[in-house]
């Protein structure tokens, strides 16, 4: 199975943002990750889309959980508008 959690960046303040970082955590401890069961991928967007990590960069629940400090500080620079159109 492949998962990709996109991150929307527009306007989100700490709270929301910290919610959505919990929910992928949570998400990603729940679920086998490896490359032949689950892989997992995490996109960013505000003004534009920026991959934090492809499905096939880490095969492990450690790894991918190691990340998200990563996606986290990366996404405290990222700022903008949302063009989603929603």
């Amino acid at each position: 199975m492949d998962v990709v959690v996109v991150l929307d960046l527009s306007g989100s303040n700490d709270e929301t943002f910290n919610a959505m970082l919990d929910f992928t955590r949570m998400l990603t401890l729940g679920l086998p990750v490896s490359s032949r069961s689950t892989r997992i991928a995490v996109v960013r967007y505000s003004d534009s889309a920026n991959v934090s990590f492809h499905l096939d960069k880490y095969s492990t629940n450690q790894q991918v959980m190691n990340l998200h400090k990563r996606v986290q500080s990366a996404s405290q620079l990222v700022t903008g508008n949302n063009k989603s159109g929603a």
